[in-house]
């Protein structure tokens, strides 16, 4: 087997026609109207579709005050940056952990901590659409009592930090204030 060649044959043109006008070859499942390369009429009903658009999805954006949220995988995924003068901190499982291991070596080191999610803050979106809870809005909100009583108890944090209670970051993706809690810290 060492010297012998392998020689292929030719592909079948099975499930394949050709247009009758000129050399286009087209799939007899996928029959279209007209040949797209002379016109000439085939008669199939095939109409082709537009591709989807994909959704733009900014690698971050400005949610409020010294709030970022920051795109950290290609799915889709998101984490939020607070920054402010002295201190950045990312709420990414990895960067936590590597900006604990930092603040247990020195201080110092703490207000140069950096991470790629705090490093996109800089290019963030601004102009994204912000929605606020008012006392006005529970009331017409046609939900139980308990779902009102919730909305209502997250005013007093949404007021006094001047923070939106949704914010969107873009075609379907929401960043929405929740009360702080040991798995949320935001």
């Amino acid at each position: 087997m060492d010297g012998e060649e392998i020689i292929l044959g030719n592909a079948t043109k099975r499930c394949k026609s050709k247009c009758p006008a000129c050399p286009f070859v087209y799939a007899n499942f996928w029959k279209p109207k007209n040949c797209p390369e002379c016109n000439y009429e085939i008669g199939g009903s095939y109409i082709p579709k537009e591709k989807k658009r994909k959704k733009l999805h900014p690698d971050c954006a400005h949610v409020g005050r010294n709030v970022y949220s920051v795109k950290t995988s290609t799915r889709g995924d998101r984490c939020f940056v607070v920054a402010d003068a002295e201190n950045k901190l990312c709420n990414q499982e990895k960067c936590k952990r590597r900006r604990a291991l930092t603040v247990a070596s020195s201080t110092e080191n703490v207000r140069n901590f950096s991470c790629e999610h705090i490093q996109m803050i800089d290019s963030s979106v601004q102009n994204c659409k912000v929605f606020y809870l008012t006392r006005q809005s529970i009331e017409k909100y046609s939900g139980d009592c308990n779902a009102k009583d919730l909305l209502k108890s997250l005013l007093p944090f949404l007021e006094g930090n001047e923070m939106p209670a949704v914010v969107n970051i873009s075609e379907g993706v929401y960043a929405v204030y929740g009360p702080p809690s040991s798995v949320s810290p935001l």
